[in-house]
């Protein structure tokens, strides 16, 4: 679902402009205007109208993920789960029965203007097929788009992206360079004081070997990342 012109939804504490030309006030042109609600030109739009949906949420029994401030949970008494991802103005949400869906669309439509477009079969770069037995997700696009980039296009699947048992070998002046980078940031995250370490070695220009981890919760960077491919698979456990 998406959620038409979401900005313009957003209230504003206390923000003036300075009257627009064609609409000054005679005798009063010294003066300026008060906003009521956000306008898309101004840098507190983005933050006004995601706390007017949090707020909204929130007043509707769906609680916010802690890791994952886009990601709201709502569990009832019956056992019924809906989970919802907000993107901006977009929404995708799954749950366990479908009139948890239609409850949802018709809460969210008296609110908000929105506009329906129907099953997911792409966001964020990601692609879902609805299948008959399951829901196939990939970044086929994306993947394209690579190969096209370093115009590979023409190149042949396989399952290793090296030969196997093919070894290393010297270029034509013999000369080969190995250099090796590291990263530590202790406690160095503002909300969760998660420590950053990390290491990358390359081997002239190719990466031979890289880590990048948090100390704490070594899964929270995969969901960060991963999000939506991961509540694909949790509905089709539980839907």
């Amino acid at each position: 679902m998406d959620v038409k012109s979401a900005f313009l939804n957003g209230y504003l504490e206390e923000v003036y402009i300075e009257q627009p030309p064609g609409y000054m006030v005679k005798g009063h042109e010294d003066k300026v205007l008060k906003l009521k609600k956000a306008l898309y030109v101004l840098k507190q739009a983005p933050r006004a109208w995601n706390s007017r949906i949090a707020t909204y949420f929130k007043e509707n029994g769906l609680a916010k993920c802690p890791l994952e401030h886009a990601l709201y949970v709502k569990l009832n008494k019956d056992g019924d789960i809906l989970i919802v991802c907000l993107y901006v103005d977009d929404l995708i949400f799954i749950g366990n029965k479908p009139t948890t869906f239609d409850d949802f669309k018709r809460a969210m439509a008296n609110e908000f203007e929105m506009t329906d477009l129907g099953l997911l079969s792409y966001y964020l770069g990601i692609e879902v097929e609805q299948r008959e037995d399951c829901i196939f997700i990939s970044q086929k696009g994306y993947a394209k788009e690579v190969l096209k980039k370093f115009e590979i296009e023409d190149c042949n699947p396989v399952n290793t992206p090296v030969e196997c048992e093919v070894k290393l070998f010297l270029h034509n002046d013999g000369e080969k360079n190995l250099v090796g980078y590291c990263y530590s940031d202790w406690a160095g995250d503002v909300d969760d004081r998660l420590s950053t370490t990390g290491f990358v070695f390359f081997m002239g220009n190719s990466i031979l070997l890289g880590i990048l981890r948090s100390k704490r919760l070594l899964l929270y960077p995969l969901v960060k990342q991963n999000m939506w491919q991961l509540l694909l698979v949790f509905a089709m456990q539980y839907g």
